[in-house]
């Protein structure tokens, strides 16, 4: 689909396209992904830049290191960099596909292609990669449609995602300003997760 967004003029977004414009150049498989993309289409405050690339960890932080920005690799071996400037934060994720999910973490291995990477995510509407370059949103789920329609569905069959339960299904999720911690919260947490990611369809 093709779509234009037009960046807020507050410092998150602005650091957010910088490191995606930075990316881009130099990996043109790069996309903002997840709830940004989700918000973006909205027309929602974004409250977390979430970026997916064809780069490898070691790839985004030689290039951001050039560039003067702070990375922070804890979970490399997940795919997941962080840059930091400012106080501010934008995760960036490696085009990956889980190889073993019986445990907390899934063991992952990097591919190429965003197709390959949306198979893993939990929700249709959070399978959508934006590419203000190309003005398109990639959809391999038909998330669009869901978005349109309002309705929450798990990629893949539900019962089996959340039996593996791999990393997209737990820890913490950012609801505006409330983040919730499904392992602390328990069934609390986790009705309101859902209750809120309807919310914002309607």
């Amino acid at each position: 689909m093709q779509f234009i967004y037009k960046p807020k003029q507050n410092n998150l977004e602005k650091f957010g396209f910088k490191i995606y414009n930075l990316l881009v150049e130099n990996f043109s498989a790069s996309f903002f992904v997840g709830g940004t993309t989700r918000d973006m289409l909205l027309g929602k405050t974004i409250h977390d830049i979430d970026i997916a690339t064809v780069a490898t960890p070691k790839q985004v932080q030689s290039l951001l290191g050039k560039h003067g920005y702070k990375t922070d690799q804890t979970n490399q071996k997940y795919g997941v960099t962080v840059a930091k400037h400012g106080g501010m934060e934008v995760e960036i994720t490696t085009f990956r596909k889980d190889i073993k999910t019986t445990t907390r973490y899934p063991t992952v291995e990097f591919v190429k292609t965003p197709k390959q990477d949306s198979s893993r995510r939990d929700f249709t509407i959070n399978a959508l990669y934006y590419s203000p370059k190309q003005k398109k949103v990639l959809d391999f789920h038909k998330g669009l449609l869901d978005l349109k329609t309002k309705k929450i569905r798990c990629i893949g069959k539900p019962k089996i995602r959340f039996q593996e339960y791999p990393i997209e299904f737990h820890d913490h999720h950012r609801i505006g300003e409330k983040k919730i911690n499904i392992w602390r919260d328990g069934l609390k947490g986790l009705l309101f997760l859902f209750k809120a990611r309807i919310r914002p369809l309607r």
